[in-house]
């Protein structure tokens, strides 16, 4: 029974892993030092040129993947 349930763990975290793009990870947490903005987010879009704009409580932020811009 023991050595079913390592088999089964070994196989779930084998395919978990493999879901991942190597180097890349899931999420980046960014605080509101790193943007200079508020700390309420309340719209998320991305542009067709992979521009990511925010709708912030202290304006618009851009993200460009490298940094943030603040158009209030």
């Amino acid at each position: 029974m023991i050595i079913r349930l390592i088999i089964l763990l070994l196989i779930g975290s084998i395919s978990i892993a493999q879901a991942q793009v190597p180097g890349l990870p899931f999420s980046k947490y960014y605080s509101s030092n790193d943007y200079q903005g508020g700390i309420q987010n309340f719209a998320f879009t991305q542009s067709t040129s992979g521009m990511i704009y925010v709708a912030n409580n202290f304006g618009l932020l851009e993200y460009d993947g490298t940094e943030w811009r603040r158009y209030s």
